[in-house]
Order: C-alpha cells, then structure tokens, then sequence
C-alpha cells in the first residue's frame, strides 16, 4: 500500500480470474483463493466476511463518499487498485506537524516537511525532539511499526533531513 497526496494505491500479486477483466469482475465478481486454507482460517474467525465481496464493497463505498470510480490496472503479475481522494492530503498533513526551531515558517526545511506522508512527519518529530534516538525509540515514541519506521528513516536520510551518528549498535539519528 503507498499512500500519496491525492491517492492510496494498492498493489497484489496475482491476476484477474482467467477471462474476467476489472470492469467485469465488479458486475459478477468471482473468488478462487490461492490459498484455500488461509482463506478458511480468516473466514472461521471472522476476520473475513465473504469470498468475492471485497471488490464490489470497494466501488460501493467510493461511490457513497463522492469519490471516483476506483482504477485497475494489471502489470507485471501484480493487480493494481489506486483509489483518488476528493480533496490533497496536503493540507490536513501539514497542521499537526511542529515547526523546526530557527527555521522560518516559509523556509525551505518546512516546504520539504510539508510535502512528507505524515508517517515521515512523525518520525521525524521524533528524531528532532529526541536527538541520538534509535529505532526502536522511534518505535516506542511513535507507536508506528518497525517496518514502518524504517522507511522513514530512508526517506528522510535520502532527503538529508536527518542523519545517523556512532557504530550500528549504539548510534542514533539527529536532526540536521
């Protein structure tokens, strides 16, 4: 799952059922786990409410709250499925985010943290109020994942708005 400013895009691998395209499968949408017994697993716990529904519930939902018709596209033995926002993310992200000390509101540190998915945002927070923190503080701090936590660190290690000091056992990340 990626998650943009005017989109969320969703990618699986696999395919359509033989013979069914995007457009069609959502008219009679059809279901063959490639994995039967997962599928059972989650069915029995109620973790899934039914095979085949997903899709159509999708469209139903998007149509409910104004937004557009969800987009498919089938590439490289992945299904794609990119939902489009109403409104940019842009602007509801950028009020929870804290102002760097020193930095002028129209400067070019806070146009870069401006244009961050918000997870980014978080981290970074974390790392420019807690200088020397490591991974799993960042974990502990943010409350989001590891995995999670990780990305944002390369994002915002290639964007140079933080950096890693010390050995790989007992460094941490500043802010610069």
């Amino acid at each position: 799952m990626a998650i943009f400013d005017d989109r969320v895009e969703f990618a699986n691998p696999g395919a359509f059922p033989p013979g069914t395209s995007p457009e069609t499968f959502y008219k009679r949408p059809q279901s063959k786990p490639i994995n039967k017994l997962i599928s059972e697993v989650f069915f029995k716990s109620g973790l899934m409410e039914a095979w085949g529904r997903g899709i159509p519930d999708i469209f139903d939902l998007c149509k409910e709250n104004g937004l557009p018709k969800p987009e498919f596209e089938l590439a490289n033995g992945f299904v794609y499925l990119t939902i489009r926002f109403k409104e940019s993310l842009t602007p509801r992200l950028s009020g929870g985010v804290s102002e760097p000390q020193n930095e002028p509101l129209n400067g070019p540190l806070n146009e870069t943290l401006k244009l961050l998915p918000a997870p980014v945002k978080t981290v970074y927070d974390a790392v420019k109020t807690n200088p020397g923190i490591r991974r799993a503080g960042i974990v502990a701090h943010t409350g989001l994942n590891l995995p999670a936590v990780k990305r944002a660190i390369t994002v915002l290690l290639s964007k140079e708005l933080i950096e890693h000091r010390g050995s790989d056992k007992t460094g941490g990340y500043y802010a610069k």
